[in-house]
């Protein structure tokens, strides 16, 4: 994941120049849509990760009988 860089050592820098930046603008559209990713491929280990898991106390049930 990467972070805002636009920022380090820009000449334009001011307060509230984050609005109108449009080289800040396009690198935090990029970064959100990475967290984004990242976010949705978690999801899905932990849906298999949880699945596993209920299939693994199932069998373990099953052993006890």
């Amino acid at each position: 994941m990467s972070s805002i860089s636009v920022c380090k050592d820009c000449p334009d820098r001011q307060i509230g120049c984050h609005a109108t930046c449009q080289k800040y603008i396009e690198q935090s559209e990029q970064n959100r849509k990475e967290k984004l990713r990242i976010w949705e491929a978690r999801k899905i280990d932990e849906a298999q990760r949880d699945r596993a898991i209920e299939g693994h106390v199932r069998m373990q049930k099953r052993r006890k009988h």
